[in-house]
């Protein structure tokens, strides 16, 4: 019965912002190996709030296949990892004990087999990497190996579609996504920026820009960057052109500063795909990681507006169990 009446919960939770349609995400994440740190930083671009819980998951704990209890399988935890969950217990951000970072951003692209009970899910993959794996490597070296399904949350229609996005201590980095030919990853370079695209697609309009922009007279001319609305690819652009300007830092947290700044924030009340019947969404939180320091700094802007910091490293290093909300009005 505890069992139906939490299902019930999180879907009166997720309705609003997810039963309607799956176009409501809109995120930017910017990744930067920095003299002071590799760095990460992303946005969250939402309808609503969603709860934004502060989670440290140790080191075996079970966790269900689907992140809620609706598959018929669990699996082990091998490496804790903090995390920043959403509704309750979906996994949308988080970094290991090794320093393995992963993100899950929308994409409307995402293209998998139906799952079940026995499927690991899609909403729980991020979740399953930070467990199992040390680094992008290694998440590389198996993901196609990795057998995932398209799974809804209870109470919603339509199965939310995803893609991830990997870094570490190392200054390595990937992104993942699934398309019709099967599973597709970016490298490096190739994946510095992300949105909500194609990676491919965004990846020829930058070059495309940078053309333009060499023309121009590159960084420092008055090139007219065309690059201030709230679509996937102007957020791209946008992240790209700034960070790849980004040459020094002179500690971890002003590099952290430099990165922060380089994602697109959508502004309050800012209209969204008004064509599909959408009406309006902001970025409800930034959150910018120093992998090397260990550093973490969350600016929420959803319903409220506070600012929290922690060191990921120390609380994975500690025995304190950490479930902390971290959308509540300042005290």
């Amino acid at each position: 019965m505890k069992s139906l009446m939490k299902k019930a919960a999180i879907a009166s939770c997720v309705l609003s912002a997810l039963g309607a349609s799956t176009t409501a995400s809109a995120c930017s994440n910017v990744f930067w190996d920095s003299p002071q740190g590799v760095v990460v930083t992303r946005t969250m671009d939402w309808m609503e709030s969603t709860h934004p819980l502060l989670l440290k998951v140790a080191a075996g704990e079970k966790r269900n296949y689907h992140g809620y209890d609706t598959a018929d399988r669990e699996y082990v935890v091998k490496n804790a990892f903090v995390a920043i969950a959403a509704y309750g217990n979906l996994i949308g951000e988080g970094v290991n004990e090794h320093g393995l970072q992963a993100s899950v951003q929308y994409y409307r692209g995402m293209q998998l087999a139906e799952g079940n009970e026995t499927t690991l899910s899609q909403n729980e993959l991020a979740g399953y990497l930070l467990a199992n794996y040390d680094d992008v490597q290694q998440v590389v070296d198996n993901i196609k190996d990795i057998r995932i399904g398209l799974t809804s949350i209870p109470g919603m229609q339509e199965p939310p579609r995803w893609h991830y996005i990997i870094s570490d201590e190392s200054g390595d980095r990937a992104v993942i996504q699934y398309d019709e030919s099967g599973v597709k990853v970016y490298r490096g370079e190739d994946a510095q920026v992300v949105t909500n695209s194609s990676q491919n697609e965004l990846l020829a309009a930058w070059e495309k820009k940078s053309e333009q922009l060499e023309g121009f007279g590159g960084y420092g001319s008055q090139f007219q960057l065309n690059a201030g609305n709230t679509d996937s690819e102007q957020r791209f652009v946008f992240a790209k052109y700034f960070v790849s300007q980004l040459r020094s830092a002179n500690s971890p947290l002003q590099a952290m500063m430099a990165v922060e700044g380089t994602a697109f924030k959508v502004p309050q009340q800012a209209a969204y795909r008004p064509q599909d019947g959408m009406d309006t969404y902001a970025t409800e939180y930034t959150i910018t990681y120093n992998l090397e320091s260990g550093d973490v700094v969350f600016k929420y802007t959803g319903e409220d507006w506070n600012q929290s910091e922690w060191n990921f490293k120390e609380l994975l290093s500690s025995e304190k169990t950490v479930k902390k909300p971290l959308y509540l009005p300042r005290s």
